[in-house]
């Protein structure tokens, strides 16, 4: 089964209707570019959509206009990430809780609560929603072919997206050379 095709085609799909300054977002893992014992059938197809969204950003981008960025959230606070951590341990035969404290280290931040105390969580759903919302909206006009980390709540919207990092150079979209074969019709 080929995986990337989802995207692939919906991109192939709307590009024809889309405006100059139109955004696509793509929402891989973090897992994609780390160590994620025992889950290569999970790791592999993300990382095949982090290179298709660099691609689509390069070719979108200088022809059509249209913005293509990468989200890759960390874990995603829940009791499940938990048990698929716990399956790792037991598969690399690791004390139990290696691969948590691993990840903890690697993604949580420490975020003020409204009561001034602070708190130490992976991502939730709400924070991956309002990534995906800034990187699709006007604020983030100015970014394309970006692989933006999502690692907790310090890196939601408040006036704008703060907080974390980009990935190096390596995983922004440069000029490269227009391909004659490209499959983006436009729609009269």
């Amino acid at each position: 089964m080929n995986l990337l095709g989802g995207p692939w085609n919906m991109a192939r799909a709307v590009v024809p209707y889309m405006s100059r300054g139109g955004s696509i977002v793509n929402v891989s893992t973090i897992f994609s570019r780390t160590h994620y014992y025992g889950r290569i059938p999970y790791m592999v197809p993300k990382s095949g959509l982090n290179a298709l969204s660099i691609g689509l950003a390069r070719e979108l981008g200088d022809e059509y206009g249209i913005r293509v960025n990468t989200l890759f959230p960390g874990p995603i606070e829940s009791a499940r990430i938990d048990t698929v951590f716990s399956n790792m341990d037991a598969l690399q035969q690791a004390p139990p809780g290696t691969t948590s404290r691993e990840f903890r280290a690697l993604m949580i931040a420490r975020s003020e609560t409204p009561e001034g105390e602070y708190e130490y969580r992976y991502p939730t759903p709400v924070d991956v929603a309002a990534t995906v919302t800034y990187l699709a909206s006007e604020e983030s006009a100015g970014m394309s072919g970006r692989c933006r980390r999502l690692r907790a709540r310090r890196d939601r919207l408040a006036g704008g997206l703060r907080g974390g990092a980009f990935w190096p150079r390596s995983c922004r979209a440069t000029s490269a050379p227009k391909f004659s074969s490209t499959p983006w019709p436009r729609v009269p």
